[in-house]
Formats: C-alpha cells, sequence, structure tokens
C-alpha cells in the first residue's frame, strides 16, 4: 500500500490540494482499508456500499465528513488506481432513482 499512497500523496499535490484536504484524504483512505483488512483491489461495489452505510449509520458521521471520506475513495479510485468503480456506483443508484422516478410518473398519469 505504500507506494500506492506515495502515488496518491504526489496525484493530490499535482492537482494543488490544500494540506488539509491532503490530510482528509489519506485519513480516509486509511479508514476505508482499515474496515475490510483485504487487499484494495478486492474490494467491491456492494463493499463500499456497506462501508458507506457503515458510516453514515453507525457511527453517525455529519454529510461533509461522510462526503470527505466518499470523495477520498472516489479519487483514489479514479485517479491513482485509474478504476472506475466509483462511477460504475453512481451510475447503478442514478439508473436506480431514474426507475423508481419513472414509476411514479406513471402512477401520475
Amino acid at each position: 500500500m505504500d507506494k500506492i499512497q506515495q502515488q496518491m500523496l504526489l496525484n493530490m499535490e499535482l492537482r494543488g490540494f490544500s494540506k488539509n484536504t491532503i490530510s482528509n484524504y489519506s485519513r480516509g483512505v486509511r479508514q476505508f482499508l482499515n474496515y475490510f483488512y483485504r487487499f484494495l483491489l478486492e474490494i467491491r461495489i456492494d463493499n463500499i456500499n456497506q462501508y458507506q452505510y457503515h458510516l453514515r449509520n453507525t457511527i453517525g458521521y455529519s454529510w461533509s465528513s461522510f462526503n470527505i471520506h466518499v470523495c477520498a475513495i472516489r479519487f483514489l479510485y479514479n485517479v491513482t488506481l485509474r478504476q472506475k468503480t466509483i462511477q460504475l456506483l453512481r451510475q447503478q443508484t442514478l439508473s436506480k432513482v431514474r426507475s423508481a422516478n419513472m414509476r411514479k410518473m406513471a402512477e401520475w398519469t
């Protein structure tokens, strides 16, 4: 993980992230990885959902703290690892919302 952490730090510095953001993202990713006790690339989308649920409902993080963690994980996967895991998660969520909205619209007509 050290090599990945170094790459993530470099990516954040190159993008001009503030020291606070770098610190918050680093802490968020560390907590994310400690939660699972497994290799980073073995973590699937449903595991990420489970972690998000844990942050909001078990720990009771505020929206801003929750959002920092989600952004840190998204940055880790999308930028540092160059995987589109979080975008897939977002697309699945959006399609569920669209489906629910379409059902509601159908009920109104």
